[in-house]
């Protein structure tokens, strides 16, 4: 699969936050999934989708699944909100706080299963057909 670049606001370089989205027991986190992520343009109702992000300076990369709206992404503060696993997974303890990667999209469904698994209703709605 060839990786195709997120046009802005979502691709490009900057600043990876992180959130536990699991202690509100969000509807993307009920069936399992930890490898999510927030970015500024996402709204209610979109269908969940995958990017790749990197470390810049370590050059690790994780593939996660877009499920969620983040605020200081749409300001303009951050690049992406990640949960606690994804930016673990980057090489970078959580006391960090913060770490510089790039996002990629890949035009792929992977992990979509897992995010909807644990919401019937939103996958229906989505008529994801795998539920």
């Amino acid at each position: 699969m060839i990786a195709i670049p997120v046009p802005s606001p979502i691709g490009g370089t900057g600043r990876a936050t992180w959130y536990d989205a699991t202690r509100n027991n969000a509807w993307y986190t009920r069936g399992g999934n930890r490898m999510y992520g927030a970015v500024g343009n996402w709204r209610w109702g979109d269908t969940p989708y995958d990017v790749i992000v990197t470390n810049v300076q370590k050059g690790i990369s994780i593939r996660i699944v877009i499920t969620d709206y983040c605020e200081a992404c749409a300001n303009g503060k951050n690049l992406i909100d990640l949960s606690p696993e994804a930016f673990m997974a980057l090489g970078v303890p959580l006391s960090r706080g913060v770490q510089w990667v790039m996002i990629t999209k890949t035009g792929g469904r992977y992990g979509i299963e897992s995010v909807l698994r644990g919401n019937p209703s939103h996958c229906k709605r989505l008529g994801a057909g795998i539920c």
